[in-house]
């Protein structure tokens, strides 16, 4: 009888080192709050030289040029100078990255001045923005109230009221820029709705898997000990052609990479079983446990958006060819270049249809028993299921945990390949 992976002291003998996040297999998402409050602060505190000198500046002037002003009058005319000042610091580390890139490069591969520059104001606009829409307001009316609380006239008094109300104004600026990005992104699936796209979401492990020429873990035997583990009661597989559209205008969205594809699903019975165009946005991240374990479970959230065309008509494999308008409207939206990435696959599946969904895929490259082969675990709702799932795979398989696509890992290279260069 097996036990919990958990409750074992002893690394298992054919264990492999998982990946590490961030080390090419394994790429999680950031925070997106802390991510671009980071982002924005460090362009803010380039900003905020320019601002505090400017205060400061504008506050000994008034304090000589203007000795009667009242509390009452100085405080809006300092809240003002400093977001008035501040615009050109905010581009200070993109124009010196730009600077440093234009050095950099080879005299006879370097591009016209104009190109870095414009690469620089392109870099620094999502600060510029947020800048203008959220922090200069908050900062402006944070400002004005200290100083019309406190009263205060001083020079050191007015530039750290000045600083307090900084900082304050870029927490809440990184917030409502996430929270705007989030509507964003929900309102460009709501278009997708509209459409005629049907959504669904769910958690996913992926896993790599190289048997190494032993037999017990070629992938018809995995799947069938790991449907058998986990108490299955379907078992099926697949055929999958997916064209990928990798030039294409989908944004990135607070850490979501987006995909663009064609698929077609043949079923074991030779029909075709799926035709669809589909958008794929996917955010990883680690699922943690409340107790200590021996292995880390890093699942990705898969949302889908995909337009079924039928089983019964031609499959459209260009955006040219989709049948209905609105949708080929959509998808001109989305891209107007051809396909160039392809990926082919065998899958075998053991899923609960109200559960857990496992399957082996198995790309043209790996002959059986010996070749490569991705791994996958994928659940609806209950990631403590997911997690669970994981590390019975990490501790019984010779795997390797990754947060890449299959169009990642199968469009130029082996899956082995992918693993040795780890």
């Amino acid at each position: 009888m097996e036990t919990d992976p958990t409750s074992r002291t002893d690394p298992p003998p054919r264990r492999r080192e998982q990946g590490e996040p961030n080390s090419g297999l394994v790429i999680l998402a950031p925070n997106p709050f802390i991510s671009f409050g980071l982002r924005l602060g460090r362009d803010e505190i380039c900003a905020w030289i320019v601002s505090t000198g400017a205060t400061l500046a504008a506050a000994a002037l008034l304090r000589l040029f203007a000795r009667d002003l009242s509390a009452a009058a100085l405080a809006p005319i300092l809240a003002l100078v400093g977001p008035l000042a501040e615009k050109p610091g905010l581009f200070i580390y993109y124009f010196r990255e730009a600077f440093r890139k234009y050095r950099s490069t080879p005299a006879g591969r370097r591009k016209p001045r104009r190109h870095y520059f414009a690469g620089a104001i392109r870099a620094g606009w999502p600060s510029l923005r947020a800048d203008l829409l959220y922090h200069d307001p908050a900062y402006t009316v944070l400002l004005w109230l200290l100083l019309r609380v406190t009263g205060t006239q001083s020079v050191a008094g007015a530039t750290l009221l000045a600083a307090a109300a900084f900082i304050t104004a870029v927490a809440l600026a990184s917030s409502l820029e996430v929270l705007s990005i989030d509507l964003r992104y929900a309102f460009l699936l709501r278009k997708l709705r509209r459409a005629g796209f049907v959504t669904k979401s769910y958690y996913e492990a992926h896993f790599l898997v190289d048997p190494e020429g032993d037999p017990t873990f070629a992938p018809e035997t995995i799947i069938d000990r790991l449907r058998e583990r986990f108490r299955l009661p379907v078992r099926t597989s697949y055929s999958y052609r997916d064209l990928y559209l990798t030039r294409n205008s989908l944004a990135v969205y607070n850490g979501r990479r987006p995909y663009l594809r064609l698929r077609q699903r043949i079923g074991e019975d030779g029909e075709i079983s799926k035709q669809a165009l589909q958008v794929m946005y996917t955010r990883a991240k680690e699922v943690r446990s409340g107790t200590p374990g021996l292995y880390r479970c890093f699942a990705t959230l898969k949302e889908k958006a995909g337009f079924d065309f039928g089983p019964d008509r031609e499959m459209p494999w260009t955006i040219e060819a989709i049948p209905d308008p609105s949708v080929r409207a959509v998808a001109r939206r989305l891209s107007d270049a051809a396909p160039d990435r392809e990926v082919r696959f065998q899958r075998q599946v053991a899923m609960d249809h109200d559960g857990l969904f496992i399957s082996v895929d198995i790309p043209p490259s790996a002959p059986h028993p010996a070749g490569a082969y991705w791994l996958e675990v994928k659940i609806r709702k209950d990631i403590e299921q997911l997690r669970t799932a994981t590390e019975y795979i990490a501790w019984k398989l010779p795997v390797r945990a990754t947060t890449r696509t299959k169009c990642d890992a199968m469009a130029r290279s082996t899956i082995r390949a992918k693993i040795e260069a780890q």
